[in-house]
């Protein structure tokens, strides 16, 4: 049974204490972040089709404890907007946007997505949420990472690596809206975050 009120879920990683400072380079200028890809058509899930399409656009953002060499990136303002709404709660002092693309959706929603360490793939349930003007109700929202195949075939008696368990998350969002869905820890001090933002 679906409970009366849907809140965002956001996957917090731990992280190790805080290495020693570095001197850091003087910031190089800002440049912009890379555009949203068209999802590819990819097969239909899912049993809620409420006739009517939205359009929605899913980007992976990578978050990391130390500054970033790089140039910083200006961001889209939902973008920018959803994450100062969680900085005080996260230890991370850089944000990039890793990959973005737009999906155009019936009640259900599949793209995928390209992560500093291999592919994912979002799929998503939505429909018009009665509550709130313009709302809808996102559920099973699931980002899942591609399995990646050995290299060579395993040895008798060796079990292939375990899959990664999904993110997945049920929340309410109004259209124009930017909601931060979840992240998961990534080696060095990382953590990628995904971001749902439905298009007015």
């Amino acid at each position: 049974m679906r409970p009366e009120r849907i809140c965002p879920i956001l996957l917090l990683c731990l992280l190790p204490a805080a290495m020693p400072a570095v001197a850091q380079e003087a910031p190089a200028a800002e440049q912009p972040a890379p555009a949203p890809r068209a999802a590819p058509p990819l097969a239909a899930f899912g049993s809620w089709n409420t006739g009517k399409s939205a359009m929605f656009q899913i980007a992976l953002v990578l978050a990391d404890n130390e500054p970033s060499k790089e140039a910083p990136q200006t961001l889209p303002k939902g973008l920018q907007k959803a994450l100062a709404d969680i900085q005080d709660f996260l230890p991370f002092k850089s944000y990039r946007l890793f990959d973005s693309a737009l999906v155009r959706a019936s009640g259900s929603g599949r793209t995928k997505l390209k992560g500093p360490d291999g592919e994912y793939e979002a799929t998503f349930l939505f429909r018009d949420d009665g509550d709130a003007k313009n709302g809808l109700l996102v559920d099973q929202f699931t980002l899942e990472k591609e399995p990646t195949p050995a290299p060579q075939p395993l040895p008798r008696g060796v079990a292939p690596r375990a899959p990664e368990t999904p993110q997945v998350s049920s929340f309410r969002i109004r259209k124009g809206e930017t909601v931060v869905v979840g992240s998961s820890g990534l080696a060095g001090g990382k953590s990628l975050i995904v971001v749902l933002t439905a298009l007015p």
